[in-house]
């Protein structure tokens, strides 16, 4: 693409002729794939979903609507960190909860494609205060790395977190964030349905 250099007002000339420079359009560095550079998508759209409650000795007074009203939600994430080893798509919600999405370009460093995790502390809440274990890993049999995932697709993806199981923390928290996992709130499992834009 040629570009045209102006001064602020007109375009400035060389020689009697507009002046250009020499430049191209492309997108951000992104993943180093072996077949080379790739177009990656522009936002990843999650529906994130309570499933089976998980009962406890321990549950607390929050309700399931307490629940739902904290933690399902249609989420678009967009991109944040553009690496050559993975793309990291992002949004923080009015709630203040953070809601990530880490697409590796082929496996991680733990054999992984990607990453899910739904994050939320507010030690001061009288009902649910943080979020645990609301996180969820995929493996190549479950979900391609960018650089095999078919470019445009726009089918959703569907998966139940099976073993995983995200855990609401009763508040309001005695020693802020950090501190250990009480005992007390609801366990759930849950389910994500992903769609990439491109």
């Amino acid at each position: 693409m040629t570009l045209i250099s102006w001064n602020g007002t007109g375009p400035i000339l060389k020689n009697g002729s507009i002046g250009t420079e020499a430049a191209c359009c492309c997108q951000p560095a992104g993943c180093n794939c072996p077949e080379g550079p790739i177009e990656i998508p522009t936002s990843v759209t999650v529906v994130f979903s309570l499933g089976d409650f998980i009962p406890t000795a321990f549950d607390g007074v929050c309700t399931h609507d307490d629940a739902v009203d904290l933690i399902e939600g249609t989420y678009v994430l967009f991109p944040t960190v553009v690496d050559s080893q993975f793309v990291l798509y992002t949004l923080t919600t009015e709630s203040g909860a953070e809601v990530s999405f880490k697409w590796s370009c082929t496996l991680d460093i733990n054999g992984r494609t990607a990453e899910f995790r739904f994050s939320f502390c507010d030690p001061s809440a009288q009902c649910f205060a943080r979020v645990f274990d609301g996180t969820m890993f995929f493996s190549s049999s479950q979900l391609s790395g960018l650089c095999t995932y078919p470019q445009n697709n726009t089918d959703t993806n569907t998966f139940d977190s099976n073993t995983y199981f995200v855990f609401l923390e009763q508040g309001p928290l005695l020693f802020g964030c950090n501190q250990t996992k009480s005992l007390t709130g609801r366990r759930y499992y849950f389910s994500l349905d992903i769609t990439a834009a491109w």
